[in-house]
């Protein structure tokens, strides 16, 4: 039996041992290297191993595989966290720890490690333990959140919790003084790399205050980034990839104990809700099913059929979830809207009011002892004889002491000076009988004042003129009138003046007629029944016949008989443990507590439907055509934003597209263009090069062309090349200017001219208009710089007479510059060999003279002596052959050819003038130049080929510079209609929710509507 196999008995093997036996090895190979294995991956790989082995017959089924499973315990796991691959990255790997600026290592103090996590502090289990019939749904779970820092060191030092949330001021920090974590804020609740900058600038400027120095150990995440910032105190050390898991003590169950209290704490308060809730749902229950009665109420009422009316809570339900609804359609950008919020605020102050119940009659018919009834103590003054004298109101509060107020003091008093401020007998003469004093009331005591009732007490209409103020002033606002009528007598005249004028101001108001004191009919009961109908007769046609505010059918339900003393008695001695029925009563007690336990349930229940109806149903109505209102208003928004959203993107998608074609074109253009002026600049070098040579050619010309004074004194020498260099520099210039500038500058323009051409459909049609400032309109002169004066600085002229036939001369004639050179200087060397070396010579005057002396004969014959000397070593030969010239022609003609030879020397000698010297250095200069000049071709070719591109480059570059600023307006137009787009697209979708929120809103106005206002409407 296998030993991993926990409940089965005995073994079974597979239809195929051999390929489960190898599928059991792959698997076990393949998880030893961390792959992942899926069941149709393992399937496949079960096919190809029994198609290796020859398991022809073995077909991998969902039923074998099961078992196959079962058989080698093998299940399905879902894993976790990023353990694989930090021990990947662990492998080879030794964390060093930095260390300080000073080279000392950090100590376990100063070394720190920080690490984020995000809390789901709403989020609920996925299950629940409940009963099996339980077929309750699910709800979708919050994932509301925040981001919590955690920070320690290696000694277990803790820093305070740095908490991220969305609201920058929530509303559980209100009257909050100081808080036991950080805080900060954003709109996604994460850790952004601003946060953690001002969290970490604020943690180095304390860490300065202490001077400690800290090493923080921090994961790679993007937001921990601090390319910008410098800290002085906090040495930021980043952990390698995938290692956090490991080497972060955070991740080590520091973050995981924190969030295990958390939970703790948050069972806590859901426990403390789900309680609370169980108490607030069983207080609503009996607040919905007992009307907040009293015990003995409920006693009392067991056989009465109970009657369902909508409470003052449900109203206030209702209201709230219009409230909600209308404040969630505002728009604050529409007039309609503002007006629409005004008329809520209108709606809310008005319909939430309290109920009020006014009770009127002459004095002395018990109308206190009535409203003393009802709250079930002796509150308001009573008794014989006129005893209220002025208006009291009566109202719920939710403390459990009871005080009054008066009228322009909000002083609170005792309950017990009621008698003072209000008994006609004790009463403050400051108040008058128009004033108001107000009793708070425990809504404890009372259950009718928990639905925010109001019972106002009237002085008696008997005793004032005033019943047209006191209608304007406490009577409009009144939801019913309770008339308390003494049944000793029947209903007076003045008692029905003041309610004639009571339903000329309101429309049909709700009146109850309360005939009190009707305990005296017990000792007369044999006419108790006709008493009773004849009082029910006059009620009956004082409220329909004359008020016509009720029908015939309903009035009798409007008219009670009660004795409000016995039931303010009865109520008094049960509250103070005392039985009900003690004391003096009369007879049919039971009946008139009954009838005045009838009166007050249905006075409940008509002060409910009146609330209801002359509350709502007017601004229901109203809210109902606000709503029609803002969706009309929402759906014009929709409509005008939607078709200025198409233009936008139409026109975005153009300049788009427009943008693109620039710069495309753009990237084109240049590249032509710098083909453009390339060529022009060859060109320009060519022709500037072609010129050059042609001028350099015409350079003699140009130089015969110069005439100035000529002396050989070096002084005129000197000022004559000076001035001979300007004018070839002149001349030269001219001429290049002449043939090159005109073309250059044609050519120039034709290219600038294309260029405009070109750039011309990339810019707006106003910069279009100007393009031609762009271009400069000057003409364009090149500079040859040809630099004369320093190209021929080193020009040496030789102005001396040389014989034409003179040994120099025939030298260089037939054996060329170069070899005459050698040559001579070869018998320079011979000559300086074969002349005696000459002592210091006895008189330095001698040598002077003999220098002096020296002319060209001497020259010649020296030089005829050198080559005599020079051919010595040859005597020989220059014997044989002199022998055989003297020999050929004879003395006679050797005689005649040194005689002509030295007439031609006598000749050139002669004529050898200022003017031949001119000449010579003219030509010598021309000479000289010519190979400067020649030089200097390629140089100046290039200089002026650059200086073209340099122009053509300038102008192309201005061009260039307002395409640029082009395509800077159509990307800042482009970013104003994506911005507006995106702006069109929230009105869109605000105006939809808007909009549905007001068709939700108009839906629930509706159901209010039938359920309140119309209810038995079909």
């Amino acid at each position: 039996m296998n030993a991993n196999e926990g409940e089965r008995k005995r073994r079974r093997p597979g239809k195929a041992p051999a390929v489960e036996a190898a599928l059991v090895k792959w698997i076990d190979h393949a998880r030893s290297r961390n792959a992942l294995l899926s069941g149709p991956l393992v399937r496949e790989n079960a096919e190809t191993l029994a198609a290796s082995l020859g398991e022809d017959g073995f077909k991998v089924s969902f039923g074998w595989f099961e078992r196959f499973k079962k058989r080698e315990n093998i299940v399905f796991k879902k894993l976790h966290g990023e353990a694989a691959e930090a021990d990947g990255a662990c492998k080879c790997l030794g964390l060093p720890i930095p260390k300080t600026a000073s080279g000392q290592e950090y100590s376990e103090e100063s070394i720190w490690n920080a690490d984020e996590t995000g809390i789901y502090f709403r989020a609920l289990p996925d299950g629940t333990l409940t009963f099996k019939s339980d077929n309750k749904r699910g709800g979708k779970k919050s994932k509301e959140r925040i981001t919590a820092l955690f920070a320690c060191s290696a000694v277990g030092e803790k820093k305070k919790l740095f908490v991220i949330g969305k609201s920058h001021s929530p509303r559980c920090f209100k009257h909050v003084r100081t808080l036991p974590v950080h805080y900060a804020a954003n709109a996604n609740a994460w850790m952004t790399g601003a946060v953690f900058v001002e969290w970490l600038k604020d943690w180095d400027r304390k860490l300065g205050q202490e001077r400690k120095h800290i090493l923080l150990l921090v994961d790679n995440c993007t937001a921990h980034n601090m390319k910008n910032s410098t800290l002085r105190n906090i040495r930021l050390e980043f952990l390698p990839k995938n290692t956090t898991s490991i080497f972060q003590p955070c991740d080590q169950g520091i973050i995981r104990t924190a969030k295990a209290y958390f939970r703790k704490e948050m069972a806590h308060s859901v426990l403390h809700q789900i309680d609370e809730g169980n108490r607030a749902a069983a207080a609503d229950n009996r607040k919905e099913n007992h009307a907040a009665r009293s015990e003995e109420e409920e006693e009392e009422d067991d056989e009465e059929e109970e009657t369902v009316v909508p409470s003052r809570a449900e109203m206030r339900n209702a209201v709230c979830i219009l409230k909600t609804g209308l404040l969630h359609v505002g728009f604050k950008n529409v007039d309609l809207l503002h007006r629409f919020e005004k008329e809520v605020n209108l709606v809310l102050d008005n319909t939430l009011i309290q109920g009020t119940m006014d009770k009127y009659m002459k004095t002395s018919n018990g109308k206190s002892t009535v409203i003393n009834a009802m709250l079930r103590d002796r509150v308001l003054p009573s008794g014989i004889g006129h005893t209220t004298n002025c208006f009291l109101s009566v109202e719920g509060t939710d403390q459990d002491k009871a005080y009054l107020t008066t009228e322009g003091s909000e002083d609170e008093q005792s309950i017990k000076t009621v008698n003072q401020l209000a008994h006609a007998l004790h009463m403050d003469e400051s108040l008058d009988a128009g004033c108001l004093v107000r009793v708070f009331w425990p809504k404890s005591k009372c259950a009718l004042l928990r639905d925010d009732l109001v019972l106002v007490d009237s002085p008696g209409t008997d005793v004032t003129t005033q019943l047209d103020s006191w209608i304007d002033k406490f009577c409009l606002d009144a939801d019913v009138f309770v008339l308390v009528a003494n049944s000793e007598s029947t209903l007076m005249n003045t008692e029905k003046h003041f309610f004639h004028k009571v339903n000329e101001r309101l429309s049909k108001p709700n009146i109850f007629i309360l005939n009190n004191r009707w305990d005296a009919s017990a000792s007369e009961p044999e006419y108790m029944d006709e008493v009773r109908k004849q009082h029910t007769d006059r009620c009956v046609n004082f409220l329909c016949e004359e008020l016509k505010v009720v029908d015939c059918d309903q009035a009798p339900n409007r008219i009670f008989f009660v004795s409000a003393k016995e039931v303010l008695n009865s109520r008094m001695q049960r509250a103070q443990g005392m039985p009900e029925a003690g004391g003096a009563l009369a007879e049919g007690f039971q009946e008139r507590l009954k009838e005045f336990q009838c009166f007050e349930r249905r006075f409940e229940e008509t002060i409910s439907q009146s609330a209801v109806k002359t509350k709502f149903e007017q601004h229901t109505h109203r809210a109902q055509q606000i709503t029609a209102n803002v969706k009309a208003v929402m759906d014009a928004i929709n409509i005008t934003a939607a078709d200025k959203r198409v233009v936008s993107l139409e026109d975005r998608e153009y300049l788009i597209d427009r943008l693109e074609f620039v710069r495309n074109q753009l990237n084109l253009l240049i590249e032509e263009i710098k083909k453009r002026i390339k060529a022009i600049t060859e060109q320009v070098q060519l022709q500037v090069s072609n010129a050059m040579a042609e001028e350099i050619c015409r350079l003699s010309s140009l130089v015969d062309e110069f005439q100035s004074d000529f002396h050989p004194s070096p002084h005129v020498l000197k000022m004559y090349k000076g001035e001979l260099l300007r004018h070839i520099e002149e001349g030269m210039g001219k001429n290049l200017a002449f043939r090159c500038s005109d073309a250059v500058n044609t050519s120039m323009q034709s290219s600038q001219k294309d260029m405009m051409d070109l750039l011309q459909p990339l810019l707006p049609p106003a910069v279009q208009s100007e393009l031609h400032t762009l271009v400069p309109s000057r003409r364009f002169n090149l500079s040859y710089e040809l630099n004369c004066a320093a190209l021929c600085a080193d020009f040496q002229e030789d102005i001396s007479f040389h014989f034409s036939l003179g040994w120099t001369a025939l030298v260089t004639r037939f054996l060329g510059p170069t070899h005459a050179r050698h040559a001579l200087m070869l018998v320079d060397n011979s000559l300086q060999v074969a002349r005696p070396m000459a002592t210091t010579p006895s008189a330095p005057c001698l040598v002077q003279q003999r220098e002096a002396a020296m002319s060209q004969e001497e020259l010649m014959l020296n030089m005829v002596n050198n080559l005599a000397s020079v051919t010595s070593r040859t005597s020989m030969s220059v014997l044989v052959v002199g022998g055989v010239v003297w020999r050929t022609v004879g003395w006679r003609l050797i005689a005649l050819s040194m005689s002509m030879y030295g007439l031609l020397y006598l000749y050139e000698r002669l004529t050898w003038t200022s003017r031949a010297q001119q000449r010579a250095l003219k030509r010598q200069f021309v000479d000289f130049a010519s190979e400067k000049l020649h030089m200097m071709v390629s140089l100046t070719s290039s200089n002026c080929s650059h200086q073209v591109q340099q122009e053509m480059a300038t102008t192309f570059a201005r061009l260039c510079q307002q395409v640029d600023v082009t395509q800077k307006q159509l990307e800042g137009e482009i970013n104003t209609l994506t911005h507006k787009i995106t702006q069109l697209e929230s009105v869109q979708n605000r105006s939809k929710t808007l909009r549905y929120k007001a068709s939700e809103l108009e839906g629930q106005l509706e159901s209010f509507t039938s359920q309140y206002l119309r209810p038995h409407q079909p």
